[in-house]
């Protein structure tokens, strides 16, 4: 997952050719105007991903953080 603020998009990704299908962001963020990914998404990660941030909201990062040591 990659996140993209508005201060690298507009210098560095706009005036950038890129020629990996995979990192190509230009794609992404053309494809993100239209309101869809480039690619079919993984939709169970997205879903996991989901479970796991109410899951650590609803018991607190700290409690998390200290049961991973």
């Amino acid at each position: 997952m990659v996140i993209l603020s508005e201060e690298i998009i507009n210098p560095k990704i706009k005036k950038n050719c890129c020629r990996s299908m995979y990192f190509d962001f230009n794609d992404y963020l053309i494809n993100g105007e239209r309101g869809q990914p480039p690619f079919t998404p993984i939709i169970s990660v997205i879903i996991q991903l989901y479970n796991r941030l109410l899951d650590i909201d609803a018991v607190g990062v700290e409690m998390i953080t200290e049961n991973t040591r």
